[in-house]
């Protein structure tokens, strides 16, 4: 049996830079620290947080772990400690709230933090599988030094002095613990009695916000991270720096008119600042995300708010977004995505990562910036964490302006938890919401009082395109026969499913070749299974060719990817059908800067596109109730100004939330405040109906093609010194050079990487690439040259079976 180490004398972590980390002065620590955002709470909840610090690594005083800690060469999984902690806890706690008569009270606070503890390291589980009892189990006790723990304790909770805490009482209490938990649950049960979805949320996030206190108490007592938060004086700069941005865009179309709506909206706001939510709806290419901006730098100058959270549904449009924010308010950005996580914990736990690099990786953990740009699934997890880390994101959101960017985009489903979720959060944090969107969902069914709603209109405001629907459905080649018929110089189709994407961008091409120089048109196509790089590069190129006046004709096919965050501007869109939102969507496209003049309008159009004359491939995305509805609404009339479509949107809304409020999904917040929390936190904001792998793809452009790079590829070619998707993946599969670099550095060269990862079906996937390359944990690379084409993307696969939906 390995040496009992007195307790005083062991550590937390590894000597680092000559610095020593005590046990006793981490724990000691991270329960001040902690303790920092629970100021508001009783006398008995800080106490009963204290304790659950101090036990929550008490347990690697045991021999196993300090020789794990003290290796040469660290790294690995470390011997247990979380479970005998929780059990410890859930022994000092139980007879501390007797002693203090407090268990009634505070039983619930008691089981959460015993499941808390448990978790700290990983997936937040649900309290029932304390039931289960292996938590309960021996955990070599005798090799820990009790006694020298017992002091510890007492000393720094001297209300515990009457506990004593050893081996022999630990041992009595294993045959009691578990009918206290079963009477715990007892109590959490619901049942049949009233309650209240918003007030059970409140609890819930009272909750996840001790469980944040406590993980951030864990991690910034070994790390503080360094933190700057907007003052009165930096709010008015930005204001200055937008002013003068704008002015530069003076020349644009709609310019007059883009003042006149951010003049209109910020009187809006100041009459109304009082308010905790807003809605900003303001038609598409009116300048709604400077606008809102300004709104949150008015908030910071006026009412003192210190931190700015930016939050959109896809990467593309966070990277657009941290780009205006860099290049109009002049400010520095934090962007947080998945793109740039690499799951480093253990690495961390068992020191192998130096100082500065936990300081640059903390600081991202946990937001620890006045300025961030992130995903809605960073922000839906760090509101309904899956894992315990996840909620050091809501660490630093006191006085924060969050604006959440295409909201409609977000899981139907779920969306009135998320706005529940939301209510709770910002009342706690008293945080202000900024909604963006030109189409904006229904919220009184998830939220206590309707956003204030700050919208622009005015007689001045041109009808940029006309919607038509097209009643006699087209298979592929009527629909190319349509879109070639007509007059306009730029076309796009948007089409629900790649495959079909392919298949009318082949059509297309065979009847380009058939024409001479002339009459042909320039063809791009542009989808999923494409890499961000390629997409981007041909975006970019296409909004180029777009402004030249040289164009003679250009016909673009893509898939939902142009519908959102993009700024490109066409003559004529045909939409395949869809839900509204997507067809409000697809309309920003159109005439987007109303460059086609005063007296002339774009064209979008809305057919049923039957693949081989047969399928209607809508119903392989879009929910058939959402279809039905849409149906019914465009079936009134033939056409519509862009004036009548907020109209449409707003029925569109009323009739889904008439048909189905959606409820059902809070149903996962009864669950989870009786704690059943797994449900809740496995919840994604996006509804995904089959299951991916991620495929690196060692695609690189063509010389003459490189002017579209973008720039901050660039850049980071440039700071790793690499010119080939080879030398990526070399680089990525090579541990010896990831891990000699900073945090920031291995942040960058993630995003750099994923520029060439794609997400394709599990079948598809195994198509081009051997399973046991997925079985390694790692991302595979594409080897055979044929499947990925420099047009088409990873398509090959598409002339196997032509039926198939996705």
């Amino acid at each position: 049996m390995p040496a009992v180490k007195p307790f005083a004398e062991c550590i937390a972590r590894p000597t680092d830079d000559g610095k020593r980390y005590p046990l006793t002065s981490h724990l000691s620590g991270a329960a001040k620290t902690g303790l920092t955002w629970l100021e508001k709470e009783d006398k008995a909840s800080q106490t009963l947080f204290q304790m659950a610090v101090l036990c929550h690594d008490a347990f690697k005083a045991q021999p196993e772990w300090q020789s794990y800690i003290n290796r040469k060469t660290p790294g690995g999984e470390g011997p247990v400690h979380a479970p005998p902690g929780a059990y410890l806890f859930s022994y000092i706690g139980y007879h501390y709230l007797k002693q203090e008569k407090q268990w009634g009270r505070l039983c619930r606070e008691w089981i959460r933090w015993i499941r808390d503890i448990a978790d700290h390291h990983g997936t937040l589980k649900n309290l029932d599988i304390l039931e289960e009892g292996r938590w309960i189990k021996r955990f070599k006790e005798e090799t820990l030094d009790f006694s020298g723990l017992e002091k510890f304790f007492h000393h720094q909770i001297p209300t515990l002095k009457n506990i004593p805490i050893n081996v022999s009482q630990l041992d009595i209490w294993r045959k009691k613990v578990r009918n206290h938990v079963e009477e715990v649950l007892e109590n959490m049960d619901i049942g049949r009695s009233d309650w209240s979805s918003l007030q059970a949320m409140r609890e819930l996030q009272h909750w996840r916000q001790k469980t944040m206190a406590l993980i951030a108490g864990d991690r910034l007592e070994i790390q503080p991270v360094n933190s700057h938060w907007l003052g009165e004086k930096e709010h008015q700069r930005h204001v200055k720096e937008m002013e003068s941005f704008c002015q530069k865009a003076s020349h644009h179309p709609l310019a007059a008119l883009r003042q006149k709506a951010t003049e209109s909206i910020m009187e809006q706001l100041e009459a109304s600042q009082e308010q905790s939510m807003f809605t900003l709806e303001m038609p598409t290419g009116y300048g709604k995300t400077l606008t809102a901006l300004r709104m949150a730098s008015w908030l910071g100058e006026n009412q003192g708010y210190k931190k700015i959270v930016y939050v959109a549904p896809y990467l593309s449009i966070l990277e657009q977004t941290a780009k205006v924010i860099q290049d109009a308010m002049k400010a520095d950005v934090l962007e947080h995505h998945s793109l740039a996580i690499m799951d480093e914990t253990s690495q961390e736990e068992s020191g192998s990562v130096n100082g500065t690099y936990r300081n640059q990786r903390l600081a991202t953990e946990t937001w620890a910036h006045s300025i961030v740009c992130t995903t809605f699934q960073q922000f839906f997890r760090g509101m309904l964490p899956r894992k315990a880390q996840d909620v050091l994101r809501r660490a630093f959101l006191q006085d924060t302006v969050i604006i959440i960017d295409e909201p409609q985009i977000f899981n139907t489903d779920l969306w009135n938890v998320f706005l529940i979720s939301l209510e709770a959060v910002s009342s706690m944090i008293n945080g202000k919401i900024i909604f963006l969107s030109a189409t904006m969902p229904a919220f009184h069914y998830g939220l206590t009082q309707e956003p204030k709603k700050l919208s622009f209109k005015t007689k001045e405001q041109p009808d940029r395109f006309t919607l038509r629907i097209l009643r006699n459905p087209m298979r592929e080649e009527e629909l190319v026969e349509h879109c070639l018929e007509g007059n306009q110089k730029t076309q796009c189709l948007i089409v629900n499913t790649i495959r079909d994407a392919y298949y009318l961008y082949e059509i297309l091409q065979e009847k380009n070749q058939e024409k001479n120089e002339e009459e042909s048109s320039e063809l791009y196509l542009v989808h999923g299974l494409m890499t961000p790089l390629h997409k981007k590069m041909i975006i970019e190129k296409i909004r180029k060719r777009l402004k030249a006046k040289s164009v003679s004709r250009m016909i673009v096919v893509s898939t939902q990817v142009l519908e959102a965050g993009v700024d490109v501007s066409f003559q004529r869109v045909i939409r395949a059908k869809t839900i509204m939102p997507s067809i409000v969507q697809a309309a920003g496209r159109v005439n987007r800067h109303n460059e086609m003049g005063k007296d002339k309008q774009g064209s979008l159009e809305v057919v049923t596109l039957l693949r081989n004359g047969e399928k209607d491939t809508s119903t392989a995305i879009y929910p058939r109730s959402l279809l039905r509805i849409t149906d019914a609404l465009l079936e009134e009339k033939d056409g519509w100004r862009e004036s009548e479509v907020d109209n449409l949107i707003k029925s569109y809304y009323d009739e889904m939330f008439r048909e189905n409020t959606y409820e059902q999904s809070l149903q996962y917040i009864r669950d989870a405040v009786e704690g059943r929390w797994e449900k809740l936190g496995s919840l994604e904001v996006f509804s995904q109906h089959y299951h991916t792998l991620s495929i690196f793809v060692p695609w690189d452009p063509e010389e003459e093609d490189r002017q579209y790079l973008p720039p901050a590829f660039i850049q980071l070619q440039q700071r790793f010194g690499i010119n080939s998707a080879e030398e990526v993946y070399a680089h990525y599969s090579d541990w010896n050079f990831i891990k000699k670099k900073s945090y920031e550095d291995r942040k960058a060269f993630m995003v750099l990487f994923h520029y060439y990862v794609i997400s394709v079906s599990m079948k598809d996937a195994l198509k081009h690439v051997p399973r046991e390359d997925f079985l390694q944990g790692k991302t595979p690379m594409l080897f055979s040259e044929d499947s990925y084409h420099p047009h088409t993307g990873l398509t090959s696969h598409f002339e196997e079976d032509h039926n198939k939906f996705l």
